[in-house]
């Protein structure tokens, strides 16, 4: 396989260690680059750096964790491929004219997100689940091992707290219907379809999208291309029709997506967090490891741990590891699945469907449908500890032989220099 150079731009974002040594173990020759970024869809003066440094180094390719319209522009101002692989879904910048130009390679988990971008003819986008690593020496616990675990967000400064207070009493009624109909659902999502054309007017004067949108149609790139403009530039280039770049980048889509997946499934999430935590901690002990200061009943709660240094503990110690799928993940796997199973872990997860062509229930891990079905499997692996081991011994070998970054890596680099 050719090695090429590669500069890569470093968020805080948590798999880019494992990104980068992917990349390093198959020749490829790395430079990382770390900048402060105020606004990473609007950041003129990030823009520019990067553009500077594009035109004066020879790269094949820039690599980034999620999508950034800013790095978008000036790749495609310095003719150098721009390879974005998404760990969150959906991602508000991939709704940007931006997406449309040709030097972007955008591969998404979730192959749904996918699916999306390729009916609107975004060519250049690619499936590609993400991945798991083998972890590096792993010390026990000094303490007990916990019974059952989750490692994560509450959601507890979700954003419909705030609105509450100021929509009509109409208003909050359907919302609340909505998020009740969403919590008793396995897997996809129904907020986007909830959210008619009706309600998104009346719930248009309190969202303050107008302020998004100024943020997102501000100067972008060195020659000062904003929305407005690049737009333009994109039909003018022959990149995408006006149909589909405006079903892509509309008012009406936008609205939907902002308070969808910003305020609605955050509170989804959040109240079934709780809830699954709560209601689990009557039956078995239960180790939340998660930031803030969170009471729930029952539950013994630990500040969060470091992804790099603490997580692969929790997860090989644990004798259950939860996952909990937020609502916006449509379709596919998400991170803490594939760390979990690499670290050695054995794994409780709600469904996805992309579960049955990556994993197997049952072998590699186990799928549970509901809080009672929760209950019921999390009592009976916690008395049968031979097979929870069984499980995730396979689980593990799975993950490093099939779906390590390695994989991945080698898979999108075919993809994007096809």
């Amino acid at each position: 396989m050719r090695e090429y150079h590669i500069l890569v731009c470093q968020w805080d974002i948590y798999p880019y260690r494992k990104i980068i040594k992917a990349f390093q173990r198959q020749g490829h020759h790395i430079d990382v680059l770390v900048l402060p970024v105020k606004n990473s869809a609007v950041d003129p003066g990030f823009t520019q750096v990067l553009y500077q440094r594009l035109t004066a180094c020879h790269y094949d390719a820039l690599f980034s964790v999620n999508y950034y319209i800013s790095i978008a522009q000036a790749c495609d101002m310095a003719s150098v491929l721009y390879l974005s692989w998404t760990c969150d879904t959906p991602l508000l910048q991939l709704h940007h004219p931006s997406v449309y130009l040709p030097t972007n390679r955008i591969f998404t988990f979730d192959y749904q997100e996918f699916q999306t971008l390729q009916a609107l003819n975004v060519s250049h986008s690619f499936y590609l689940p993400l991945a798991g690593e083998a972890p590096e020496a792993i010390a026990p616990l000094e303490e007990e091992l916990p019974s059952v675990a989750f490692v994560g967000s509450l959601y507890d400064k979700s954003r419909y707290h705030e609105l509450e207070g100021k929509l009509p009493d109409y208003l909050c009624g359907y919302l609340d219907a909505a998020l009740e109909a969403q919590s008793h659902i396995g897997c996809g999502n129904l907020l986007s379809s909830m959210l008619t054309d009706a309600v998104l007017e009346q719930l248009a004067p309190y969202l303050h999208l107008e302020d998004w949108a100024q943020e997102n149609e501000g100067q972008d790139g060195p020659q000062g291309r904003c929305r407005r403009d690049l737009r333009q530039e994109i039909l003018q280039r022959g990149l995408c029709s006006p149909e589909d770049l405006e079903i892509l980048t509309g008012r009406d889509t936008m609205l939907k997506l902002h308070f969808a997946t910003s305020v609605l499934s955050y509170e989804v999430a959040a109240r079934s967090r709780r809830n699954t935590l709560t209601e689990l901690a009557r039956l078995f002990p239960v180790d939340l490891y998660t930031p803030g200061h969170p009471v729930l009943p029952g539950v013994n709660v630990h500040p969060p741990v470091d992804y790099h240094t603490e997580m692969d503990r929790i997860f090989a110690s644990s004798k259950i590891n939860l996952n909990m799928t937020i609502p916006n993940i449509e379709s596919g796997i998400p991170l803490r699945v594939w760390d979990v199973l690499a670290a050695g872990g054995f794994l409780l997860t709600d469904y996805r469907a992309e579960y049955a062509s990556l994993l197997e229930n049952g072998k590699d891990l186990v799928i549970y449908d509901g809080l009672e079905d929760l209950a019921v499997k999390a009592a009976y692996y916690l008395e049968h500890p031979e097979e929870r081991k069984k499980i995730a011994g396979h689980g593990q070998r799975t993950v490093l032989q099939k779906h390590s970054y390695g994989c991945r890596i080698r898979q999108m680099l075919e993809e994007a220099f096809s």
